[in-house]
């Protein structure tokens, strides 16, 4: 009798164990979801205030991306898996709509050494009118902001042809971060990207 209610104690432990390991579980995934979106919705207000003090709401060719406040959004992203997204740009002027994705803490294999960037096709209202997939080249830019310009050491990345829509075009791109830092990539908290679509 008393093993029986022994027994029972147990499995009510256990049970009561697997029930917390859940709950922490769900816990820790409804965080990463909310600074996702707290990243989000920062992204939306910086679009909106940059949209407010130009005329220009799309860029054409390419995208000069300035990403302040760097070495917070990288304890984020080793925190949460935070994602990071350009200003929209254009391929052209009746073009592809298209933006940068960046992961700083990496992706897979090469999270928590390596930055990783690629490029998304989205949805855009010349769309009928292009071909499918897209496929244009496209190179990345990390602008080194050493002084003087005669010195500079930018770091051009190729992105891969482009898939279908709302997918990462191609292979992802791997900046190491070690670089960042080497060429001064990174100066005041600041790191300058820019995606440029070849003629």
């Amino acid at each position: 009798m008393i093993s029986g209610l022994w027994a029972e104690q147990l499995a009510e432990v256990r049970n009561i164990k697997e029930q917390i390991e859940s709950i922490n579980k769900t816990s820790q995934d409804k965080s990463k979801e909310l600074a996702q979106l707290k990243q989000w919705v920062k992204e939306f207000d910086e679009a909106i205030v940059k949209r407010t003090r130009s005329n220009n709401i799309t860029t054409i060719g390419n995208v000069l991306w300035k990403i302040s406040d760097f070495e917070e959004k990288m304890a984020d992203a080793k925190e949460n898996d935070t994602v990071l997204h350009s200003p929209v740009f254009y391929s052209s002027q009746y073009g592809y709509k298209l933006r940068v994705e960046i992961r700083l803490n990496g992706l897979g294999q090469w999270t928590g050494r390596h930055m990783t960037a690629s490029l998304q096709v989205l949805e855009g209202e010349w769309d009928p009118l292009l071909q499918w997939p897209f496929n244009q080249k496209v190179s990345l830019i990390l602008h080194d902001q050493t002084k003087p310009p005669d010195k500079v050491n930018d770091l051009v990345k190729h992105l891969a042809e482009g898939q279908q829509k709302e997918d990462p075009a191609g292979l992802h791109v791997f900046i190491p971060h070690d670089m960042l830092r080497r060429y001064n990539y990174v100066v005041n908290n600041i790191m300058f990207l820019e995606a440029r679509v070849a003629n």
